[in-house]
């Protein structure tokens, strides 16, 4: 349903009945940010800690001081992710027109205005309230000119996805930001795409304001500063740039400035900070310089790109449509110049760009053409290491390379005579890849003590970590803590035959995405060829031959290292040959996150995993294809290791499983599973059962194991079929179609991390059956699947028919407590669950006569919204002292957070640390001092991403007490009518609506009257 138009927010105006129409915001919709009256003032104290998760105060300044926005401008917006398209549209003569709310779909960036504002009207002192920016839509930050206006035609459709504030420095010389102004912004995304285009002289002309398709990157010239203009003291503020923008932190020339047409089309989309030191060799950055820069992303594409003598050409700044790294030549940095002490910032380079960290070569410099358009889009170190001791990269090396996710491909090509120390197993927590050349210095330069800076490196770089000369060792400091996160150690077993790696080897490695791409390529007596550097474009999938190791070698006993493979690549996990064995440590940790074991059981029939092999796979998204297309007679043929780009949906067959039973004709029909396959995990004979070895530790991420409980009532799991399941998103769908009659073992305990969706029938146990003591199992409930968690009744049953196959894909856990007053959760099932996105969506739909057990408090990581009712608790019963319970609320689901009736209050103790992640207190503040909530409103809000949207829809009566500053950490947005509070209206009954808010919601944050105001406690740390 449309929204209503929006009135003014006039004292005496009130918002009419219907306007609580159905938003679906996405992920903004504060609209109204300062909807405010050009008579009404924020006060001094109003400088409130917002911590605007993305972006939605799409008229923050759509203030205007005679024109007040039309009745029918509220169209219905369907803003995805960025829609304050107009932020600043304010003009002291110039009104948007009626049609102008045209369908913007604005995907992630909107605040094209930001300060698009008048020169005559000013921000107030207090004004500098703490943005917390959460993508970017300050498109025109200081797109504010004292004589010139944007032309009319100039609000064209912006398609800004992640990036817009394309001229947050676009502000005219004779005009200065106030002292003031160096407001905390915490620019989530990027978007000061001219933070530092400000010239002393020239302008922009009027046709620069081109469509820029930014996608996530935009502040091409952070530091396309003049040389004769300087950022005062002051302006050091703290920057924490989320994602990248600084495109030309350092593109600061003391005499040479940028050309009028340089300012062409970046798509950049996720770095462009290319020129992050392509700063003069007779310009240091100041002392205060060094602030505290968060990159988020990647963009310091060149970050030593500083050169003594040579200057980058006109030409080069060509179109880089660098997604996550750019980086490129984060040492080509001269032989002859050194970083400064102080220059050894804290860089949390988020994603990948260090693409040349160490292409530093005293003799040998790139070439003009280097610069060529790479579409990096995050992994692209190809070569880190292909740095030969006498060779060097052609010109023709820098190919398109459309590395997706994997790069470091030769992370262990070390050579056979250098060793690692004893002490370098650091943490290395890498995130994703980028110390692309960590250890491509010189065997002669060290890196000073200093150095050990904490470099974050999210994504890739780390490529040659051990590319280190066999003379030059790392010093005892260089352990730096490298949370290397997705994808780089594409070699970590192509060390050579000869050389083992140290006892203390066994670094804690969080491979996060992808790169292992030839973890088992290790060949005895081969060596890769010259050519296997062939153009992977491995994307999601890339080790294909984890076990393609040869019988002879075995990995050492410390080998086992923490893999936590991320996406894909142990594509032949078990593609181990019948004679070899894996060894008993072999057991390692892999996370495997997306696709990969694609032939976990395709072994051999007359090889067996041993005991050990219950290896912790985190299969996150979906490839154990065929994990019982295992015959007891028939092995799978040589072709039918067919290359299965299976990116979402494959086991189609999991328990196709021959020998005595089949599936029928009709059964196998072509299963489209998006998001869910293992429908028949145990739809396994009664008779057959599963062997002792086989609980590995299954991380299904996604989808699969849609009928875990779907076992014949005659036969019970092994002992040791406790596997640990990690379920992501959907599967288990039947987890307790278990017959009446039996009851899981005491060992069935194990750790399921359902993901996203599975749970549906978690409670679907019949009525007689109670959970044993083990069954506290760890469920790390993803998404959503618990749909009828607690949709037990003491004396009724579901149907046999009921127990039909859920695709519940976010919500579902609809009845989590809508368990019967006389029937109690047994002692221990206090199980741990990890409810990733919306189920739990009755917490507190609990009988007033039944309490929740002491041990009750179990370890709900509540991800995203389920506890829909946690205070949807009867006046009458308290929770207990220990219900104190540790709820990382992720996104969205303590929705009656406050719900809670007028004479009870919450404990002492109950100020829980919830760490609401997104949105999810839909009606923290729905409390009334006389009206309560009635019996039939509990109805079943499928709030995805956001809900908290009568906050502050507080009676102005009722206070909150003391205890209840609860510490909040709303992460995205929710508190949608924070101050739609009104001294003397009170929202009326229907306004209820149900509001899908996603992701953003405190639309109306200031449509607060002009005489209440919030109560001194009332003052809680939102963040």
């Amino acid at each position: 349903m449309l929204a209503q138009p929006y009135s003014s927010p006039n004292s005496k105006h009130r918002i009419q009945k219907d306007e609580n129409s159905y938003f679906e915001y996405v992920k903004i919709f504060a609209t109204v940010f300062l909807k405010y009256k050009s008579k009404h003032r924020i006060q001094k104290g109003e400088n409130s800690y917002f911590e605007y998760v993305k972006i939605f105060a799409t008229v923050f300044l759509k203030y205007k001081s005679k024109h007040r926005i039309q009745k029918g401008e509220n169209s219905y917006f369907e803003y995805v992710k960025i829609f304050a398209t107009v932020f600043l549209k304010y003009k002291s003569k110039h009104r948007i027109q009626k049609g102008e709310n045209s369908y913007f779909e604005y995907v992630k960036i909107f605040a094209t205005a930001f300060l698009k504002y008048k020169s005559k009207h000013r921000i107030q002192k207090g004004e500098n309230s703490y943005f917390e920016y959460v993508k970017i839509f300050a498109t025109v930050f200081l797109k504010y000119k004292s004589k010139h206006r944007i032309q009319k035609g100039e609000n064209s459709y912006f398609e800004y996805v992640k990036i817009f504030a394309t001229v947050f420095l676009k502000y005219k010389s004779k005009h200065r930001i106030q002292k003031g102004e160096n407001s905390y912004f915490e620019y989530v995304k990027i978007f000061a795409t001219v933070f530092l285009k400000y010239k002393s002289k020239h302008r922009i002309q009027k046709g620069e304001n081109s469509y820029f398709e930014y996608v996530k990157i935009f502040a091409t010239v952070f530091l396309k500063y003049k040389s004769k203009h300087r950022i005062q003291k002051g302006e050091n503020s703290y920057f924490e740039y989320v994602k990248i923008f600084a495109t030309v932190f350092l593109k600061y020339k003391s005499k040479h400035r940028i050309q009028k047409g340089e300012n062409s089309y970046f798509e950049y989309v996720k770095i462009f900070a290319t020129a992050f030191l392509k700063y003069k060799s007779k310009h240091r950055i100041q002392k205060d310089e060094n602030s505290y820069f968060e990159y988020v992303k990647i963009f310091a594409t060149a970050f030593l790109k500083y050169k003594s003598k040579h200057r980058i050409q006109k030409g080069e700044n060509s179109y880089f449509e660098y997604v996550k790294i750019f980086a490129t030549v984060f040492l080509k940095y001269k032989s002859k110049h050194r970083i400064q002490k102080g220059e050894n910032s804290y860089f949390e380079y988020v994603k990948i760009f260090a693409t040349a960290f160490l292409k530093y070569k005293r003799k040998h410099r790139i070439q003009k053409g280097e610069n060529s358009y790479f579409e990096y889009v995050k992994i692209f170190a190809t070569v880190f290491l292909k740095y030969k001791s006498k060779h060097r990269i052609q010109k023709d090396e820098n190919s398109y390379f459309e590395y997706v996710k994997i790069f470091a491909t030769v992370f262990l090509k070390y050579k056979s005579k250098h060793r690692i120390q004893k002490g370098e197993n650091s943490y290395f927590e890498y995130v994703k890849i980028f110390a692309t050349a960590f250890l491509k210095y010189k065997s002669k330069h060290r890196i000073q003590k200093g150095e050990n800076s904490y470099f974050e490196y999210v994504k890739i770089f780390a490529t040659a970590f051990l590319k280190y000369k066999s003379k030059h060792r790392i010093q005892k400091d260089e352990n730096s803590y490298f949370e290397y996160v997705k994808i780089f150690a594409t070699a970590f077993l192509k060390y050579k035959s000869k050389h083992r790696i140290q006892k203390d080897e066994n670094s804690y490695f969080e491979y996060v995405k992808i790169f292992a791409t030839a973890f088992l390529k290790y060949k005895s007596k081969h060596r890769i060829q010259k050519d296997e550097n062939s153009y992977f474009e491995y994307v999601k999938i890339f080790a294909t031959a984890f076990l393609k190791y040869k019988s002879k070698h075995r990995i050492q006993k410390d080998e086992n290292s923490y893999f936590e493979y991320v996406k894909i690549f142990a594509t032949v996990f078990l593609k181990y040959k019948s004679k070899h064995r894996i060894q008993k440590d072999e057991n390692s940790y892999f996370e495997y996150v997306k696709i990969f074991a694609t032939a976990f059981l395709k072994y051999k029939s007359k090889h067996r995993i041993q005991k050990g092999e219950n290896s912790y796979f985190e299969y996150v998204k979906i490839f154990a294809t065929a994990f019982l297309k295992y015959k007891s007679k028939h092995r799978i043929q040589k072709d039918e290791n067919s290359y299965f780009e299976y990116v979402k949906i494959f086991a189609t067959a999991f328990l196709k499983y021959k020998s005595k039973h089949r599936i029928q004709k009709g059964e196998n029909s072509y299963f489209e599973y998006v998001k869910i396959f293992a429908t028949a995990f145990l739809k396994y004979k009664s008779k057959h059962r599963i062997q002792k070895g086989e609980n590995s530790y299954f991380e299904y991420v996604k989808i699969f194991a849609t009928a875990f409980l779907k076992y014949k009532s005659k036969h019970r799991i092994q002992k040791g079929e406790n596997s640990y399941f990690e379920y992501v998103k959907i599967f288990a769908t039947v987890f307790l179609k278990y017959k009446s009659k039996h009851r899981i073992q005491k060992d069935e305990n194990s750790y399921f991390e359902y993901v996203k969706i599975f749970a549906t029938a978690f409670l679907k146990y019949k009525s007689k059956h109670r959970i044993q003591k083990g069954e506290n199992s760890y469920f790390e409930y993803v998404k959503i699947f618990a749909t009828v968690f607690l949709k037990y009744k003491s004396k009724h049953r579901i149907q046999k028919g009921e127990n039909s196959y859920f695709e519940y894909v976010k919500i579902f856990a609809t009845v989590f407590l809508k368990y019967k007053s006389k029937h109690r959760i047994q002692k221990g099932e206090n199980s741990y669950f990890e409810y990733v996105k919306i189920f739990a969506t009755a917490f507190l739909k609990y009988k007033s006569k039944h309490r929740i057990q002491k041990d009750e408090n179990s370890y709900f990581e509540y991800v995203k919204i389920f506890a829909t009712a946690f205070l949807k608790y009867k006046s009458k019963h308290r929770i207990q002292k220990g219900e104190n319970s540790y709820f990382e609320y992720v996104k969205i689901f303590a929705t009656v957070f406050l719900k809670y009736k007028s004479k009870h209050r919450i404990q002492k103790g109950e100020n829980s640390y919830f760490e609401y992640v997104k949105i999810f207190a839909t009606a923290f503040l729905k409390y009334k001092s006389k009206h309560r909530i009635q019996k039939g409103e509990n109805s079943y809000f499928e709030y995805v991403k956001i809900f908290a949207t009568v906050f502050l829809k507080y009676k102005s009566k009722h206070r909150i007490q003391k205890g209840e500053n609860s510490y909040f950490e709303y992460v995205k947005i929710f508190a949608t009518v924070f101050l739609k509070y009104k001294s003397k209206h009170r929202i009326q009954k229907g306004e209820n609506s149900y509001f899908e808010y996603v992701k953003i919601f405190a639309t109306a944050f200031l449509k607060y009257k002009s005489k209440h105001r919030i109560q001194k406690d009332e003052n809680s740390y939102f963040e």
